[in-house]
């Protein structure tokens, strides 16, 4: 809930950071869109590349890949960056170990999570084939999204910026595309979720565990 919530106020604090990500994405979807396309760009696994070798040549495509590589590099460093501060207020929380609760004395980051969530991402991408692994995390996304709508509508009054309508729109959004998941990964999410809240109902009763 308090990650939810988070997210509900960075909506608020930040409303022109996701207006300029709306026209940016309209902007390269039109692009692309013209140069291929709308058959093209449908059967195209990679539209976007084609389109900037067709529009400028090698040189294009040299442009494409290098904003995906900045693009992935971004994204894995603020995700661990974001996820790990997770981990350490459910490890403050008592959600998680308190082992995750803890903080480097000089240099104020939590160590423990980002090891931690570094190390099992490396091990997910050595192990797995990504490909397989996306829908899966999109079942999780899409949960995690379902709890930042709930948490929009535990803002006050003064807080919101628009109707609580959005926030019951974006919650029922988010269940309608589980339905757009593949079965075998649905069952899967939902299993590890259930696992997940089990594990977590007897660990808390262990004090020795950490967790209390």
């Amino acid at each position: 809930m308090a990650t939810g919530i988070s997210g509900a106020q960075l909506g608020v604090n930040f409303p022109s950071g996701i207006a300029i990500a709306a026209v940016v994405y309209c902007a390269v979807a039109a692009t692309t869109l013209g140069v291929l396309g709308a058959e093209e760009m449908a059967k195209d696994d990679v539209p976007l590349f084609k389109a900037a070798m067709q529009a400028i040549g090698s040189w294009g495509g040299w442009l494409i890949l290098g904003a995906a590589w900045t693009a992935s590099i971004n994204e894995l460093v603020s995700d661990l960056l974001s996820v790990s501060r997770v981990a350490l207020a459910m490890g403050e929380a008592h959600e998680l170990p308190k082992w995750f609760g803890e903080v480097h004395p000089h240099f104020k980051v939590p160590r423990h999570a980002v090891l931690a969530i570094g190390v099992l991402v490396f091990a997910v991408v050595l192990v797995f084939d990504l490909r397989q692994v996306l829908p899966l995390a999109s079942f999780y996304l899409l949960v995690w999204f379902a709890i930042t709508h709930y948490a929009a509508l535990h803002l006050s009054k003064e807080q919101r910026l628009f109707s609580r309508f959005f926030a019951w729109f974006g919650m029922a959004g988010c269940f309608v595309l589980l339905f757009f998941i593949p079965p075998l990964h649905l069952i899967i999410g939902m299993a590890t979720l259930a696992l997940a809240f089990g594990t977590r109902s007897i660990v808390r009763r262990q004090p020795k565990f950490g967790f209390g």
